[in-house]
């Protein structure tokens, strides 16, 4: 009788720890095949989570990994040469009110089960374009407490049409490396806090169209004409390189839909 009992207890022992070691997934994932275009460079792919629901309508599977992961997709390396070309349609529901962290956490479970994912971290010097200041400070002032509540569309100062306003040096980065950039544009400017930086798009679509005759200019005509207009803001973009914690995919499949 002792024994029976022992080994119930044990095979209860077994099952709360089982339990307990198995990663969190969604109570529902539902994973399909995008019929929608690969969006261009400039478009950005989101990752919408809800308490309790995560989804993405045309999300690649560089997309995927990056948000599951933490990185930006310049530092995913590695896949299957669908790792951009292929759009899947994701949702994944929970049944409690799950932060955005734990749904990542799931996102990374779905990954492994549906993509047969396998990843490894590594560091490695990447080559990039750095954004810096041209000089000694930049041409553009700091934003008062009220003018950041409201920029870049504040009542009193409306932005102009074809006007791109930014309130910080890394959003223009990430903004330039969607652009059309061969290589990731990172922020290295040293400059904290919110500013007034501002550029006339009009402008530099048609001096991308007139240096290279392109109409449209392309990505990359594009990416140089705001390299050039820059300066006037008092910044630049100069090649480096930099080193970075990287995710490299070692193995994927195609998924299966549902």
């Amino acid at each position: 009788m002792r024994r029976t009992a022992a080994l119930a207890m044990l095979l209860v022992t077994a099952v709360i720890a089982a339990g307990q070691n198995r990663p969190p997934a969604f109570d529902v994932a539902s994973l399909k095949p995008s019929t929608a275009p690969r969006p261009n460079r400039l478009a950005s792919i989101q990752i919408v989570t809800t308490p309790g629901r995560l989804t993405s309508g045309n999300a690649g599977l560089r997309d995927l990994v990056a948000s599951a992961y933490g990185v930006e997709g310049y530092l995913v390396y590695g896949g299957p040469d669908w790792i951009d070309s292929g759009r899947f349609v994701v949702e994944g529901k929970t049944s409690s009110e799950a932060t955005r962290e734990e749904m990542l956490s799931m996102l990374r479970t779905m990954l492994a089960e549906r993509f047969k994912l396998v990843i490894h971290r590594e560091s490695r010097e990447i080559p990039i374009n750095a954004l810096v200041v041209d000089g000694k400070a930049p041409k553009f002032s700091p934003l008062s407490e009220a003018k950041a509540a409201c920029w870049p569309s504040c009542a009193d100062s409306p932005s102009p049409t074809n006007h791109l306003r930014m309130s910080d040096t890394a959003s223009l980065a990430g903004f330039m490396t969607r652009q059309g950039s061969d290589r990731p544009v990172v922020d290295q400017t040293g400059l904290k806090g919110n500013f007034a930086i501002e550029l006339d798009m009009e402008k530099i679509m048609i001096a991308a169209s007139q240096n290279t005759g392109e109409r449209p200019p392309s990505n990359a005509s594009i990416f140089a004409a705001m390299a050039d207009a820059l300066r006037d803001l008092g910044l630049k973009v100069v090649p480096a390189k930099a080193r970075f914690d990287v995710v490299v995919i070692d193995h994927a499949e195609r998924p299966e839909p549902n």
